[in-house]
């Protein structure tokens, strides 16, 4: 009986430790378990932040990439526009200047040389749209016309202008009042220049070229079969003269190719050959704008 009792105790405490021991393995397995959930947690919650971090770097990339093509495709289309518009100036510009037939102005400097109107140089200054008004190409009657707003817009273009010319009281009088046609007497070969048939047309009427006569250059152009008549002077919309056509001086006056109209010029032959009229208006007459109108024929 005393031994069965020694048995039923050592059984107990067997038992005992197997129960002890099983619950160490079931905590460490727990531990583990724990241990490594976490791991894989914090090795989850690492790898998305990683993944987090470079979807926003690759984001930013992507912005920065998209900032730039955007910076670059408004510096393109500004520079497109800047190209653009200098196309248009370019254009706008040889539009003015590459024009056809003879370019025709009317050249004018009032009686104090308040107002001028003076060149027509294409490549420098060009002259305002009012001072150049029509191209001679063929026979027909033609009107030029310049107003002192023109003639501001003009004097205005030159270089180093310190106080811009602006549009004050109206023109006074005349000093110089010219048609210039470019390159007629050229292509009519009735230049003074340079000119073998000028030459001979001289020596045969027994002029002296240097001291001709706007009368004799006239009567040079006119050989070539050119002529000019019905010729009118307005101011202001209103009839100042309508010369005669024997009144009517027209030649390469300054060897340059030109056919020029002179009905007046205080430094020329017209100072006193000019009908009374526009002697008259060319000491006190004013205006605003000034136009002529002519006929010419016997272009070739």
């Amino acid at each position: 009986m005393k031994i069965k009792k020694l048995l039923a105790l050592a059984l107990s405490l067997t038992v005992t430790g197997i129960v002890f021991t099983s619950c160490g393995d079931s905590s460490s397995s727990s531990s583990k378990a724990d241990s490594s959930s976490a791991a894989e947690t914090t090795t989850t919650t690492t790898t998305a932040a990683e993944s987090s971090e470079a979807e926003t770097e690759a984001s930013s990339a992507d912005a920065s990439e998209a900032d730039a093509s955007s910076a670059d495709a408004d510096v393109d289309t500004s520079a497109a526009d800047a190209s653009a518009a200098d196309a248009s100036s370019t254009e706008e510009k040889k539009e003015k200047i590459d024009r056809t037939g003879h370019n025709t102005f009317l050249m004018l400097a009032d009686g104090t040389w308040t107002y001028s109107n003076m060149n027509d140089d294409a490549n420098d200054r060009p002259l305002p749209e009012g001072g150049t008004t029509c191209e001679v190409s063929k026979d027909g009657t033609y009107t030029v016309d310049v107003n002192i707003e023109d003639c501001c817009e003009w004097m205005n273009s030159a270089p180093n202008v310190k106080e811009p010319m602006e549009v004050g009281d109206p023109g006074f009088g005349i000093t110089v009042l010219n048609v210039d046609i470019a390159d007629l007497a050229t292509k009519m070969g009735v230049s003074t220049k340079d000119n073998e048939a000028w030459d001979k047309y001289c020596e045969d009427n027994g002029i002296k070229a240097a001291k001709a006569t706007l009368a004799d250059k006239t009567a040079f152009a006119k050989t070539s079969g050119l002529n000019i008549t019905d010729l009118t002077l307005s101011a202001d919309g209103s009839e100042v003269y309508k010369y005669a056509d024997d009144e009517i001086t027209f030649a390469d006056v300054e060897a340059n190719g030109k056919i020029r109209i002179e009905l007046y010029n205080a430094y020329g032959d017209t100072m006193n050959t000019a009908p009374q009229a526009i002697k008259d208006f060319a000491m006190d007459g004013e205006f605003e704008e000034l136009s002529v109108t002519f006929t010419i024929s016997g272009i070739k």
